[in-house]
């Protein structure tokens, strides 16, 4: 979807070509024009909400339709005056995301940045007692950048796209993502290494107790450094 397409719209006109084909049931995709839309693949087939449609520009992991009526319900019960219990489940945590979202007043790209990891840490549960989210990553699709941080490195990091070259002919980039380093690390990218590759996968492999031989991992590892390029 990404190399085939620049706006939400085609996207969704796509899918008589192109299928999602995966274990995922939803995605929520934005384009550089803010626009923004949900994509559901229920009962076989595709179910888009954007525009109008859209009534929040939220997702967790439940079905949208059933999430918005949730959300109603919540609000109204809020309005009514009545108390509002919202737990760490799926629902509740779309619920938090819809409210804060919806409640959000645009100052800027930076305010809007920081709001959004705000939000992804009220929903995780960091600041209650929820289970850490390993890493947290927004994009700001207006002016190309992506920013991240890990639960190993609490340090915003920031990619610029528009600095990178993303022709066939460049080298790919790549890096640590727990790396000490902070603010604007597009420059810091290295060269795509087959070695650190490895040796990265082997520790990960080690870490979580993971069944894979240093020769299968070697050969996974080939097999997606030959996808061609475009």
């Amino acid at each position: 979807m990404l190399d085939n397409f620049s706006a939400v719209e085609e996207v969704i006109a796509s899918d008589s070509s192109i299928r999602i084909f995966d274990y995922v049931d939803h995605y929520l995709i934005s384009d550089k024009h803010g626009h923004c839309a949900t994509i559901e693949f229920l009962d076989g087939r595709m179910v888009s909400h954007t525009g109008k449609d859209l009534l929040a520009q939220v997702l967790s992991n439940s079905i949208y339709e059933e999430s918005i009526d949730e959300w109603k319900k919540m609000s109204l019960q809020k309005t009514r005056g009545e108390a509002v219990s919202i737990n760490g489940s799926s629902l509740g945590r779309f619920i938090q995301a819809a409210d804060r979202v919806s409640a959000f007043k645009p100052t800027g790209s930076r305010a809007a940045v920081d709001t959004a990891f705000d939000i992804l840490e009220e929903v995780s549960g960091q600041k209650t007692k929820g289970s850490p989210t390993r890493w947290s990553i927004v994009f700001d699709t207006k002016n190309f950048r992506v920013y991240f941080k890990t639960i190993v490195h609490s340090e915003i990091r920031m990619i610029d796209l528009r600095k990178l070259d993303f022709s066939c002919q460049s080298p790919v980039k790549m890096i640590d993502i727990n790396e000490k380093i902070s603010g604007d690390i597009t420059d810091q990218l290295k060269d795509y290494s087959f070695k650190l590759h490895f040796d990265h996968a082997v520790n990960a492999g080690k870490k979580w107790g993971l069944e894979t031989s240093p020769e299968e991992l070697k050969e996974l590892i080939r097999f997606f450094g030959e996808f061609p390029c475009y």
